[in-house]
């Protein structure tokens, strides 16, 4: 880290990379795509299962994560995977 680089200068990085992040999950991502005319159009995808990892991390190592019992769209989203998971919720125990 160079002697010139400020805690407001992180800081700054830090929010814009939060505002990135919440505007991809919000809206998606923004992509280029050629139309069969060859001419060009940017417009909004869902993210990738790539990008939401990289935002799932970043959460993680904020310490921001979230319990099923204190949310119900986690418990839904429970009952849909294709395997067991133990009692803290993190692990598979077997397939269906």
């Amino acid at each position: 880290m160079s002697a010139k680089t400020t805690q407001k200068q992180l800081g700054a990085l830090f929010d814009s990379m939060v505002e990135q992040m919440k505007d991809i999950v919000e809206n998606g991502e923004t992509e280029v795509l050629k139309d069969p005319d060859g001419s060009t159009r940017i417009e909004r995808v869902p993210p990738k299962a790539a990008t939401l990892n990289v935002i799932r991390q970043f959460l993680a190592q904020q310490g921001i994560n979230a319990a099923p019992e204190h949310h119900k769209g986690l418990q839904g989203l429970a009952t849909k995977l294709p395997f067991a998971v133990d009692e803290d919720g993190d692990s598979p125990q077997t397939f269906q």
